[in-house]
């Protein structure tokens, strides 16, 4: 009888084990699959967005409100003025870099010690009347010592045929942008470039 009592005791906790294990096993699956969802639902949502191509306005482009055709030429050559000046700064800041590369490799230094020590006073490009690009820059170097000197500099971007001729460079390419290696090759010839070299 105290066998029996203490089998069944034994049944009921091994019952109550298998049925604790179970509702674990069941409540932790759960739980996996809720924070699954959750997870997923909290992602953002890739969208996907039809873009129409927006056509260039007319207006843009050619003026629309002219009242007669002086006025229409104005409004054009005032376009073209804007779309001028824009190039003209876009390339300046191109011609500028070159410069930069070049005036660091001519004097041998570093571009830390050209930000510290080199500040641009300003930069243009001007068109000769035989239709070259020519790049100037003023700058003041602020030497080791604390004096400050200023500075300009010049190159041609584009050198037209005449131009090249009248300064006897055989070996440079004419009407054509010259690159860094074509500018340095021909710092020694006058008239072409100027390059400062620095005394630190």
């Amino acid at each position: 009888m105290l066998k029996n009592k203490k089998m069944s005791e034994t049944n009921k906790k091994i019952w109550f084990g298998v049925i604790l294990f179970v509702v674990i096993v069941l409540a932790g699956g759960l739980i996996y699959v809720v924070s699954l969802r959750t997870a997923k639902q909290s992602q953002p949502q890739e969208k996907v967005v039809a873009t129409e191509k927006q056509p260039t306005a007319l207006g843009d482009v050619i003026p629309q409100n002219a009242k007669n055709p002086e006025e229409f030429m104005a409004k054009v050559q005032e376009k073209a003025d804007e779309i001028e000046k824009k190039y003209d700064s876009s390339l300046t800041e191109f011609a500028e870099k070159k410069w930069i590369k070049i005036f660091e490799e001519y004097n041998n230094i570093t571009p830390d010690y050209f930000s510290k020590n080199i500040k641009i006073l300003s930069d243009e490009i001007e068109k000769t009347n035989d239709q070259s690009t020519l790049f100037r820059v003023k700058y003041r170097i602020e030497k080791e010592d604390n004096s400050l000197v200023n500075s300009e500099d010049f190159f041609y971007l584009i050198i037209s045929k005449s131009k090249k001729n009248e300064l006897g460079l055989n070996d440079v390419k004419d009407n054509v942008f010259l690159t860094e290696e074509d500018i340095k090759n021909s710092l020694g010839k006058e008239g072409f470039a100027k390059i400062t070299k620095i005394q630190k």
